[in-house]
């Protein structure tokens, strides 16, 4: 008896969730922006970069992302790298904001720059693993 009410219902949530993977769209999530913000002093011979790394995810599915690797150089010198775990999901059709900042010490900065970041940020969840990559390139100029 229990057996012919849970059957029905199995066969039905079964056959929605065969839908929604055959219908939904399965795009994956890519880094839609990475804004990075001039070089700013600290004190004696200190300084502090902050930037924003902006992922959206068009899928119909929510998308786990891994860690984040980045290099950043100031005119053709390495200052910093960052790499950590992000612990959060991109939810479907949502932008996520992950804000990060590298402090960095003898390094003579001067009136014109040129900031460079490479690196990758690796997702996960319905499409496997993969890495969506980071190329940033800004010229700055202090007043």
């Amino acid at each position: 008896m229990l057996l012919k009410r849970t059957l029905p219902i199995l066969l039905i949530v079964l056959l929605a969730v065969a839908a929604m993977q055959y219908f939904g769209k399965k795009d994956k999530p890519y880094i839609k922006a990475t804004q990075l913000s001039a070089v700013v002093s600290m004190g004696a011979d200190a300084y502090a970069l902050k930037g924003v790394i902006v992922v959206s995810n068009p899928s119909t599915f929510s998308a786990k992302l891994g860690e984040l690797y980045v290099t950043i150089k100031l005119n053709d010198n390495t200052v910093g790298e960052l790499q950590e775990p992000i612990p959060n999901h991109v939810k479907s059709n949502e932008t996520f904001r992950y804000p990060f900042e590298i402090r960095f010490t003898d390094v003579d900065v001067p009136p014109t720059y040129k900031l460079t970041a490479r690196g990758k940020l690796s997702s996960g969840g319905w499409f496997g693993k993969f890495d969506m990559p980071i190329f940033v390139d800004t010229t700055f100029q202090t007043n």
